[in-house]
């Protein structure tokens, strides 16, 4: 699997919410799944080479491991009762930071290494991409801290649809060498 496609994948089953109302019922498509997929996507990337900046790989594996804890403790339905029961919306803002952060800095390489691979287009979107989880993320504290509300609301819609805008975007992109596709002259198996 191309290190994009692991990607999507992994941003899909984090964007699809399939659980019902209910905070602690049965999730068919669990959010740690997604993050397996989104670590070994930036696995890929990571063994590509020049993909990612040496200094934010560390970061990108940090935020994705921690994510990767929070979403199993959250898969456990009284952890996701608990956190449903609270009244505190900077603990949901708090909760959800390593994700888009996450999101954020990985959409910020790509678009970097598209814009030195002088992929002009894919670069545009990695950069709005970036914009659009730099807005989620700060519309928590926006809306809460100073009672925009507004602007929390333009969040959760741009959470949806930047996630998904990224999982559309991998999808094209991934077989680029400049992403970290393999060369297909170097494709081992049967011939």
């Amino acid at each position: 699997m191309k290190p994009l496609q692991a990607i999507a994948f992994g941003v899909l089953l984090l964007a699809l919410d399939t659980t019902s109302p209910d905070p602690g019922a049965f999730d068919p498509l669990p959010d740690p799944l997604g993050w397996l997929f989104l670590l070994l996507g930036l696995f890929g990337l990571t063994r590509a080479g020049d993909v990612l900046e040496p200094g934010r790989r560390g970061v990108l594996r940090v935020l994705g491991v921690l994510a990767l804890v929070i979403s199993v403790v959250l898969a456990v339905p009284d952890a996701a009762r608990w956190l449903a029961d609270q009244d505190e919306p900077a603990l949901g803002w708090a909760v959800d930071l390593p994700r888009f952060a996450f999101l954020l800095l990985l959409c910020e390489q790509l678009g970097r290494r598209a814009h030195t691979a002088s992929a002009r287009l894919a670069a545009t979107t990695f950069g709005l991409l970036t914009a659009a989880f730099a807005l989620v993320l700060l519309a928590p504290p926006l809306a809460f801290g100073a009672g925009l509300t507004g602007v929390g609301q333009a969040g959760q819609a741009t959470a949806q649809a930047a996630q998904l805008a990224l999982v559309v975007t991998c999808l094209a992109l991934g077989g680029r060498r400049w992403a970290g596709a393999p060369d297909p002259s170097d494709a081992t198996g049967p011939r």
